[in-house]
């Protein structure tokens, strides 16, 4: 299992991110005991996370150290900005190429691939998703997560008065 990774978003989907602004940890999650199994069958764990500091607390803390060795777990925080791997030891260690080997502004790709694959994704995926939620809101929007649901319908309020779709 070695070659095998599990890439996880932190937030909402590892750990429960509760509106109180509260931030239980992974032991507290319902992921807790897979994860643990996971990696004590050898797999791979990734976190990627728009969060910061908390991030050691809620997440790398709570596994084991002999769980964290030889890049086991890698932790991609900050936004992507900031890559973290477990050493021998099990302690997080900065991965210095991670930032010095992108492209220039810190991107892990080149500014024309970024764009071209925005559009792509424009055409392709954001507004098809928009279309289809557009014919029939009472089918997609209740889908959503409560948070997104009033920006969205919104949103979809506006292209209902014409606005194009951009």
């Amino acid at each position: 299992m070695k070659k095998l990774w599990l890439v996880a978003d932190m937030d909402s989907t590892l750990v429960e991110r509760p509106a109180t602004g509260l931030f239980p940890s992974l032991r507290e999650s319902p992921c807790f005991e897979p994860i643990i199994k996971w990696l004590e069958y050898g797999g791979n764990l990734m976190v990627i996370t728009t969060a910061d500091d908390r991030t050691f607390y809620q997440v790398w803390d709570c596994i084991p150290r002999t769980l964290r060795r030889n890049k086991q777990v890698l932790l991609c925080v900050s936004e992507g900005a900031v890559l973290l791997y477990g050493n021998a030891e099990g302690d997080a260690v900065l991965e210095p190429r991670f930032r010095s080997e992108g492209a220039e502004g810190g991107t892990l790709m080149p500014e024309a691939l970024a764009e071209q694959l925005c559009r792509q994704l424009r055409e392709h995926v954001v507004i098809p998703l928009y279309q289809a939620m557009q014919s029939d809101r009472s089918l997609m929007v209740p889908l959503l997560s409560g948070k997104y649901q009033k920006p969205i319908a919104r949103v979809l309020d506006r292209l209902d008065g014409g606005d194009a779709i951009e």
